[in-house]
């Protein structure tokens, strides 16, 4: 009996393991779906990118040692077109994992990397929103443009406030900073680097050179770490009317089995019958 207790708590022991490597129980698989097409999404704006840096400033990529100097990108490109290093480099951008090696050489290009260091730093919110919303009680998982427009109207006005700051002060840095390749270090000089810096996309064609610059980036390194798990907090704040409360609590009380969420799963032993497992839940709930 004790061999057979024992290799119950062993099996036990690996279900729970493999629960948590594959946590994709019934009713709750559709989030997985839903993050494949964020990812999808955002493939499809790194191509749309790729392209455009390519034909904004693809044709000084091969000589840009003779254009710009050494200093303005560690590596040119090869071949006939710029393509594929120009899909390199919105790629991992779009990850934060950037290596210095090709970068902006233009306000065009610099604009644009704005853009994509936006979306790619946003993309990591949205895909753990998509997550976050799917688990809480009461609330079904959310196609994509939803989660979205969830976290749109939960995080406008922070992020506007969090943009025109990093704008503000990189307007000021401009002469603190290390020479700019590709043109004068003036206010666009600082508000670019500064806007990378925020979205934790800097690609190293300039630093802070000075104890101003770095006294000056020093806070928004802090924020962009920050500032996605506030983002999430904001998300996860539900503000229903009083007919959606309302609705919500008549739902509750007919399927009290889903107010402990999706993620949440009763325990095996306590889950022997459809009876018991209702009743566990009612207590937890109690």
């Amino acid at each position: 009996e004790s061999q057979h207790i024992a290799l119950c708590i062993e099996n036990s022991d690996v279900m729970d393991v493999v629960t948590k490597l594959f946590p994709f129980r019934s009713g709750n698989r559709l989030w997985a779906l839903v993050l494949l097409q964020g990812y999808a999404a955002c493939m499809a704006v790194v191509l749309l990118s790729a392209f455009v840096i390519n034909y904004i400033e693809g044709d000084t990529w091969d000589d840009i040692h003779d254009r710009w100097g050494w200093d303005a990108a560690k590596q040119q490109s090869y071949g006939n077109s710029a393509l594929d290093e120009c899909l390199w480099f919105v790629f991992m951008a779009m990850h934060g994992m950037t290596f210095g090696e090709f970068m902006p050489v233009s306000s065009t290009g610099h604009a644009i990397i704005m853009l994509v260091a936006s979306l790619g730093f946003w993309f990591s919110i949205l895909m753990a929103s998509v997550v976050l919303l799917s688990q809480l009680p009461g609330h079904k998982t959310k196609h994509l443009p939803h989660v979205l427009a969830d976290m749109v109207s939960a995080c406008w006005p922070s992020y506007l406030i969090y943009c025109l700051s990093a704008v503000a002060v990189g307007s000021q840095i401009g002469p603190y900073l290390s020479k700019d390749p590709a043109g004068f270090n003036d206010k666009w000089s600082g508000i670019y680097m500064m806007w990378c810096v925020a979205h934790r996309s800097v690609f190293g064609d300039m630093w802070p050179q000075k104890s101003e610059g770095r006294w000056a980036v020093f806070p928004f390194t802090i924020l962009a770490y920050i500032y996605p798990c506030y983002a999430l907090a904001c998300i996860a704040v539900r503000r229903p009317s009083s007919e959606q409360h309302q609705q919500l609590l008549a739902y509750m009380n007919q399927h009290p089995e889903e107010s402990l969420g999706p993620g949440y799963e009763v325990p095996r032993e306590m889950s022997s019958s459809s009876s018991s497992s209702r009743g566990a839940r009612e207590i937890q709930m109690s």
